[in-house]
């Protein structure tokens, strides 16, 4: 009876197994060679992502130098090898072939004229909160989809993560996620001595002005601002925010990237973005290519100098330490970190 009993619970649990199997299938997506369209995007850690709002796809590590010359810009490649860990769940590129830019489906929200631009503010006590600001260039008037604005958190990779498509040193923590609905989700990790843990992340958007729940309005030359706040564990995170592209069918658009570093609480931090390095980089390569903290301070030995928004604010030389700024190109000599601040 006991062998009956425990055979019925087997055929069962495999049922359901192959159920959720089928599930996952259906509702999720196969990510396999073929097309693929995203703006480009490297975070902090140079990690590179073909980054189509809702969606993403990493670029390996031995090919990304390829898309390096197309940051910003919204492009199509034909992927051959793809490798994709878990479905539904994003996918890592190794192989492709660049074919050009984007192209515009009629299918898709309409992202010519629309620009993103991302903002940080710190709260009292320290707390974070976003802003991002849809600016409708065109001379007419645009319906925006809610649920086509995707923020996007990119953070430190964990080691030894099975389920993990990046093949580099970060990876998006949160993704898949848009205005259309609260987005949170807790994700179980495993640390150094093999103990479980669960991380908590979360955007929440405070209602903007416009009350419709699935469309936003913009007349020719209107600017709206939205506020949310990003919930995550104590770490040091990259933010973007997307529009449009579908599943990487077609152009889309990207705002510029924010850094931020949050405490126990989730509260701001002082943050190290990076090491500088001796050697002559354009301003905005220094600062992690065209997606920086909008305000940071390099510190060289015992120089230190305020970049803000890509410009250089100020710069106190106590000591000699080498440094030129000419025509937006910086000389850097010594060692020393970037902080966002």
């Amino acid at each position: 009876m006991n062998n009956l009993i425990r055979t019925s619970f087997n055929v069962i649990a495999v049922a359901v197994l192959i159920l959720f199997c089928w599930i996952g299938m259906a509702f999720g997506g196969i990510r396999s060679a073929g097309e693929y369209s995203g703006v480009v995007v490297f975070d902090r850690w140079d990690t590179c992502y073909l980054y189509s709002s809702t969606y993403l796809m990493y670029i390996s590590e031995k090919k990304k130098e390829l898309l390096r010359p197309y940051v910003g810009r919204s492009i199509r490649i034909d992927a051959t090898e793809v490798f994709q860990p878990m479905n539904p769940g994003d996918g890592l590129i190794t192989e492709f072939n660049f074919l050009g830019d984007a192209t515009v489906s009629e299918r898709l929200p309409a992202v010519d004229g629309l620009k993103l631009t991302l903002t940080e503010e710190r709260l009292a006590g320290n707390s974070l909160r976003f802003n991002v600001e849809i600016d409708n260039q065109n001379r007419f008037k645009v319906a925006i989809l809610k649920s086509e604005i995707a923020p996007t958190v990119f953070g430190k990779k964990i080691d030894d993560d099975p389920f993990s498509p990046a093949d580099g040193d970060s990876e998006a923590k949160i993704t898949r996620c848009n205005f259309g609905s609260h987005c949170g989700f807790p994700r179980l990790t495993y640390g150094p001595a093999g103990q479980l843990t669960s991380d908590s992340y979360s955007v929440d958007v405070e209602q903007g002005i416009q009350q419709d729940p699935y469309m936003i309005y913009l007349a020719g030359g209107q600017k709206l601002r939205y506020n949310f706040y990003v919930r995550v564990s104590k770490g040091d995170y990259d933010l973007i925010i997307g529009y449009g592209g579908g599943v990487h069918e077609g152009r889309s658009l990207a705002s510029n990237i924010v850094s931020f570093a949050t405490d126990v609480r989730g509260n701001a931090r002082p943050e190290i973005l990076g090491e500088t390095f001796t050697k002559k980089s354009s301003l905005m390569s220094l600062l992690f290519g065209n997606y920086s903290a909008s305000s940071s301070i390099i510190f060289l030995n015992n120089l230190k100098t305020l970049i803000k928004n890509g410009r250089v604010v100020t710069a106190v030389d106590d000591y000699r330490t080498d440094i030129l700024i000419e025509d937006g190109t910086v000389s850097l000599s010594g060692k020393g970190s970037i902080l966002g601040v």
